[in-house]
Formats: structure tokens, sequence, C-alpha cells
């Protein structure tokens, strides 16, 4: 019955309840609370189930406890890593946002977040920022075939067996912010279906990258605007390994990095994963900014009390793909590996098992990034 409730509420609508399941709305006066307008810090976390309206239904957080000492703990992750737009995954509402915001202790951010369609966990992505959104976070129901025209199809990425499959992105959101200085930036933030090795789940990721793609065509005004795709994709970039050199067994990462060629129209001939793209790349990997071993996001070890020898279980499934014109200005890129080690270093984990990833931008046209 819930979930039926959920799926009848519009896209956008307000709920008029007086909780802070959502926080989308752009304010009428949008603020840039940054301290340094030269510079603009952007980053993405995977928060690992940062809930609160409720107990995760799995992982490592399953008492009202330590989810709250979890809370704490991101927080203090937060606070060292001082970004000014920070996408966060594995959210489940606005108020587990409240909590984390009351922890880091800093009034110059602000929570966004608009709920998705995912019933089976609850997640969501979401935004804390000091530059506020100048339109509301939105989202779509849209839903595309499974596979897409013009996808890739490979032994390694097999069509579905079944007909008439279809899926939406069940967790994303797009916005626009306009920091002090720099051209309005459009910032979509998306959490894909898991497992990137998964044979049967390739086609599926493919198609949700071609449902961000139409996003993206629709909402994006080109050279007057800069464009930030982030979120956990779920994938990994053949063009830019990481730490595991993990091969893609999909198209995913090359179809989003030619986002802004996409027309609408599939290429002539679909494509094996890590030929050629099937459009030119319009926008890049920030990971290319730093040396290859220190390419990883997360930690995945269904045993999180197994420790592996890195770089097993190492690799770099969340990105942060900008347009030219910021990737550019980049100064520096940061995995911030120093602020907390593998969950199964812990006894009781409290930090998440995804590290930040962090793109220091100029508002100026010099560049001279470092890793």
């Amino acid at each position: 019955a819930a979930a039926a409730a959920a799926a009848a509420l519009p896209v956008g609508a307000k709920k008029d309840n007086g909780d802070r399941d959502e926080c989308f709305e752009a304010p009428r006066q949008p603020g840039d609370r940054r301290r340094d307008h030269s510079v603009l810090r952007v980053g993405t976390l995977n928060m690992e189930w940062l809930f609160w309206r409720r107990l995760p239904p799995r992982g490592p957080f399953q008492n009202r406890t330590v989810l709250r000492e979890h809370i704490r703990a991101m927080a203090k992750v937060v606070k060292e890593i001082d970004v000014d737009v920070l996408n966060l995954v594995e959210v489940d509402g606005c108020d587990a946002l409240d909590l984390l915001l009351e922890d880091v202790g800093d009034d110059t951010y602000k929570p966004y977040l608009i709920k998705g369609r995912d019933s089976a966990t609850g997640q969501n992505v979401g935004l804390i920022t000091r530059v506020d959104p100048i339109v509301d976070l939105k989202r779509t129901d849209d839903r595309v075939d499974v596979p897409a025209d013009g996808v890739c199809v490979s032994d390694d990425c097999p069509p579905p067996d079944s007909p008439d499959v279809t899926t939406g992105v069940s967790k994303h959101y797009y916005t626009k912010i306009a920091p002090y200085n720099s051209k309005p930036i459009m910032i979509v933030s998306l959490h894909f279906i898991a497992f990137p090795t998964r044979k049967d789940r390739c086609q599926q990721r493919q198609s949700q990258a071609r449902l961000i793609q139409e996003i993206v065509q629709k909402n994006y005004r080109g050279d007057r605007e800069e464009l930030i795709i982030t979120g956990d994709m779920n994938d990994f970039d053949g063009d830019v390994p990481d730490v595991s050199a993990s091969e893609p067994i999909t198209c995913a990462l090359k179809m989003l990095k030619s986002t802004t060629r996409y027309t609408g129209a599939p290429p002539p001939t679909a494509i094996a994963a890590n030929n050629a793209a099937p459009l030119p790349p319009t926008l890049r990997n920030v990971a290319q900014y730093a040396p290859q071993a220190k390419r990883y996001t997360a930690y995945y070890q269904p045993n999180k009390r197994i420790c592996q020898k890195p770089p097993l279980h190492l690799s770099s499934i969340d990105h942060l793909l900008f347009s030219d014109g910021l990737y550019q200005r980049v100064h520096n890129v940061d995995f911030a590996h120093d602020l907390y080690r593998e969950p199964c270093y812990y006894e009781q984990p409290l930090y998440s098992d995804h590290w930040p990833l962090i793109a220091v931008v100029a508002t100026t046209n010099s560049s001279h990034a470092t890793g």
C-alpha cells in the first residue's frame, strides 16, 4: 500500500504533512555561501545507508544507537572534506540530512532531496550545498526499453531473455546552480543498478544511461551552461582505469561521457564495450587527474569481517564527469582515503564502504591539477 501511495504522488509534488521526507524546492533567493569564491569544491559520496526515518532493511547499521553513531561518523567526514557542493548517495530522506548537518555544525550548508521510486531499499540521492539550486530538484518516471536502441551488445552484455522489458532510474535528480563568477551548472545525480560485473544487469544499466542522456538532451543549454553528471554509477570507466584495472562490460560510462552529443537518434551500429565511444566524449572523468594507484571509491566484500590485501575488492564506481569548461579548470582531485579504512578493520563499522571523490575547480581559466 505504501509503495502504491508513493507511485501515485506526482513527480515534484509537495507533501503537506509537515515532515522532512523531501526538500526539493529551490529558495526564492538562491545564495552562494562559499568562503572562497575563487574556487568551487565539488564532491560525491555514497554514505552507505544514511537513514533515520526507518532502520535500513540490511547492512551494518541495524539499531538506532549504531545508526546514530554512523551519522555522527559521516558528519565528521563531511566536515573534514569541506566541499561546497556534495552529492550524497544512499540517503532515505531530508530528516537524515538535517541530522547530518546538525552534527556537521556548519550553517552554510543547505540540504536538498527529491524522493525516488526504490521501494526495495528506500534509498535516494540528495545534495548538501553552499550554492543553492536556482531551480527545484526534479526527476522523471520515464522508462526506456532494455536494451535501448544502439547500445552495446556482446557476449558479456547480452540482451535480456524476456521481450518487452523496460527500466527507469529509480534514484536520480537533476537541478542547476549558479555559483558567483561562473556559468550556471546543471547537475545530474544518479545511482544505477548494482553489480558491475553481472551480465544479467548489464543491459539495464546501459538503458539507465540512455535515460540520463535523454534528461540532459531536454534540459541542458549547451554552451550557456556547464554540466556535471555524478553519483554511484556501479560501473567502471575503461578509459580511466582504477587501482584494480577493472574492465567494464557495459558502455554505460562511455554513453554518459558522450551525453551532450546525444540527439535522440541511436548511433548506426552497436559496439563492444571497450571499443571507441558511440559518440565523441564531451564529458571527462576527473579521476584522470589522479594517479591510478589512488583511483578507488568503493570496497566490496560481502563478508565485511574479511580484509583482503589491496587492491583486491577496491574499485572506482562513483564518478564525477565534467563538461570541458569545468574540467579544464580543475586544480586538484582527492579520493580522501586517509579519513577511514575499509569496513573490515572495525569491530563495528561506522563509516561508509565508499570514499569521497572531490574535485576543486577554479573560477578563472587557469588550471594546474594535482592528485
